[in-house]
């Protein structure tokens, strides 16, 4: 099958074009299912970078032998999340079960022109203890809104969920900010690893 991603009405005109005899839609249709191939939606093509990858494991190796009780218990993850709603993008191709990670089965999703869409980012933590807030983000996220992001809803989650010494202070809070703006520009990966 050379494009895939053909629907079934295209795919009977291109064969009853090479065909002696033409055959209907449901023929078609009935011989494919035959054969195993079945429409399904377009898998999400991985998009982890080898660098990324090669970053992430030696970040795995790095916190191996971390412990619940000695470390993560005081480890916040952040990560941002864009919600789009609108149009519906779905691609479909032919393929069997076991041909979901194939490259001609993978790809970004199609974007329709002409639709309506509404994109909402937001921005979140989690650590132990629990889940912090949920945030919405207003336009792109550099550094600076990173850290005023931080200023207005972090420090309410850490205040709340973490098991704090009394003395908990703003100086805390600086040296927290230091160190985050310190992994922010020299690992884009480890901003969302805060440490207490």
């Amino acid at each position: 099958m050379k494009d895939r991603r053909q629907n079934l009405s295209d795919l009977t005109s291109e064969f009853n074009s090479l065909a002696s005899k033409p055959l209907s839609k449901r023929s078609v249709q009935r011989r494919l299912h035959f054969l195993q191939y079945s429409r399904r939606k377009v898998a999400k093509t991985l998009t982890i970078s080898k660098t990324n990858r090669k970053r992430r494991l030696e970040w795995c190796r790095l916190y191996k032998n971390w412990t619940v009780n000695q470390n993560w218990k005081s480890v916040i993850f952040s990560d941002e999340t864009q919600v789009v709603l609108g149009t519906d993008d779905r691609v479909y191709v032919w393929r069997k079960t076991d041909e979901k990670w194939r490259p001609e089965c993978l790809g970004m999703r199609s974007v329709r022109n002409g639709g309506s869409r509404i994109s909402v980012s937001f921005w979140g933590c989690i650590c132990y203890s629990g889940v912090g807030t949920l945030t919405p983000i207003d336009g792109n996220l550099n550094t600076e809104k990173y850290i005023s992001l931080l200023d207005s809803h972090l420090w309410q989650v850490v205040a709340k969920t973490l098991e704090m010494p009394l003395g908990f202070s703003k100086m805390t809070i600086a040296c927290v900010k230091i160190r985050l703006v310190e992994c922010n520009t020299k690992s884009k990966q480890n901003k969302n690893l805060l440490t207490m």
